[in-house]
């Protein structure tokens, strides 16, 4: 992937201050793009890169009046080339079959509900400007993952939900950026050098939102763990 050039475009990003999240707005910012991150409160925005095109919108979509009220602010900034969705924690616990419906519900709404309530909040503006919505999955939707299978279901049912978007959305570039790769983070900068680092995950991001990206959309991105080289 070539340095990717985003002057002039303004990005929207659900879940900038989580560990991936504050990668790729530093990666994006860096690449020119005036960048907007939406997040559930401002006590990590600490996190965030100090830059003059960034800027913070604090309480992250909740219901139908949240949505209308992001759509009406990001209108009154003006026109938005893209937006990127880093939403959903990960779990582990106990198996399917004894998992409490507290933790069910919890993760439905941390991860599915939020990809869904983002993406009803931006696919108005990106359609007026022809642009492109980027959503972060992992390769649990690909494969269950014992003792996480809730977060397996919802990145399978997130798989489907962006092919929806991009059937319903035809003006839209809608992408999948699939990691199928532990991500080694400021977190833990301590990792197997086959990890994908964060910051590697923001530069696809970033070249998504290119010429060359765009031409990549509707199909899925992956991410693979990188080859090592093994002692004898």
């Amino acid at each position: 992937m070539s340095a990717a050039d985003l002057s002039g475009k303004r990005i929207v990003i659900g879940g900038g201050t989580g560990d991936v999240g504050v990668e790729i707005v530093d990666r994006l910012l860096t690449a020119g793009a005036e960048v907007i991150a939406v997040v559930r409160s401002a006590g990590r925005a600490d996190a965030l890169p100090k830059n003059a095109s960034l800027t913070l919108i604090e309480g992250f979509p909740e219901d139908d009046a949240d949505v209308a009220a992001l759509r009406a602010q990001l209108s009154s900034i003006g026109a938005v080339h893209g937006a990127v969705a880093s939403l959903g924690p990960w779990f582990h616990g106990p198996a399917l079959a004894d998992l409490p419906k507290t933790d069910w519900d919890h993760m439905v709404s941390a991860a599915l509900t939020s990809h869904y309530l983002f993406a009803r909040s931006l696919m108005p503006a990106l359609s007026t400007s022809a642009g492109q919505y980027v959503m972060i999955n992992g390769a649990g939707a690909l494969a269950p993952v014992p003792h996480s299978g809730v977060v397996s279901i919802l990145a399978h049912a997130q798989m489907m939900m962006g092919e929806v978007l991009a059937a319903e959305n035809l003006s839209v570039g809608v992408h999948t950026l699939m990691l199928r790769s532990i991500i080694a983070t400021r977190a833990r900068p301590k990792h197997d050098p086959s990890w994908i680092t964060a910051a590697e995950v923001g530069e696809a991001c970033a070249w998504l939102f290119t010429e060359q990206g765009r031409m990549t959309a509707g199909s899925v991105l992956t991410l693979n763990p990188k080859p090592t080289l093994k002692g004898n």
